[in-house]
C-alpha cells in the first residue's frame, strides 16, 4: 500500500520530528477508529504511543492528512 502525504502532514512531521516509518507503523498497527465528516466520506484515525494520525484510505493508497 502506498502512502501519500499532504503538504500539511509533511509540515507536521517536520515540526514534531516524526518519521515516515513511525507514521506507517501507527497506521498499520495502531488502534483505529472512524469519524464521519461532512459529506459522504469520513476520516480514519490511528493512535499508537504519543502519535495520532488522521488519514483516508482506499485499496491502493493511504493519504495522510495530519498527525498529533
Amino acid at each position: 500500500m502506498e502512502f501519500i502525504f499532504t503538504k500539511h502532514a509533511r509540515q507536521r512531521m517536520y515540526e514534531r520530528k516524526i518519521t515516515i516509518e513511525e507514521i506507517k507503523s501507527t497506521v498499520n498497527r495502531g488502534m483505529k477508529w472512524f469519524t464521519k465528516g461532512e459529506g459522504i466520506q469520513g476520516r480514519w484515525h490511528a493512535k499508537m504511543g504519543a502519535i495520532e494520525v488522521v488519514f483516508e484510505r482506499s485499496d491502493k493508497f493511504v493519504i495522510v492528512i495530519t498527525m498529533f
